[in-house]
């Protein structure tokens, strides 16, 4: 899902306008664009703090068709609505971004879809913990997500990033 940046626009409205015209350049179905849409109404929602996090599910009931407050069991199959709703449920559930992405995984199936909408919303969320390191590899240095500031990715030659919950988890 690449509908998650698309929440900084300052309006719902605004939202679902541009988020329903770059979804149907990729799918082009009436849940495809729902599920684009519900995903860039979530980092909307906690980017303008327009409610608990608790309340995500139904706020998005009230804008986009879909049962999104429905909790999400099971393996997430490929349709984008089971990720949406499957991400809802691991960013209701968890009080922290490494808890967050271990619920995403544990669906198994299309998590990096869940894991990337997922983190996405709960990286915009006060009520979440921001507790994932971004580990750059060339520099062998770790930076706390806290010190930096995302303006987005640049490829660099020679260097890898990857996001990790521990030192530990680095690998050389």
């Amino acid at each position: 899902m690449r509908a998650a940046p698309i929440g900084v626009y300052p309006t719902i409205a605004l939202v679902i306008e541009h988020c329903t015209v770059q979804a149907a350049l990729t799918h082009n179905t009436p849940d495809g664009i729902n599920a684009a849409v519900a995903a860039s109404l979530m980092t909307h929602y906690f980017l303008y703090n327009l409610g608990p996090k608790k309340e995500l599910g139904a706020f998005l009931e009230e804008h986009v068709p879909g049962h999104w407050a429905v909790p999400w069991t099971g393996r997430v199959g490929a349709q984008g609505w089971m990720s949406v709703r499957a991400a809802i449920t691991a960013l209701t559930g968890n009080d922290s971004m490494s808890e967050m992405l271990k619920a995403c995984i544990q669906f198994s199936g299309d998590v990096d879809t869940v894991a990337t909408i997922a983190l996405a919303a709960g990286s915009c969320s006060a009520e979440v913990a921001q507790d994932l390191q971004l580990i750059c590899l060339t520099r062998w240095k770790t930076v706390s997500m806290a010190e930096i500031t995302f303006v987005g990715w640049i490829p660099i030659a020679g260097s890898r990033c990857t996001i990790s919950s521990t030192n530990e988890d680095m690998v050389r």
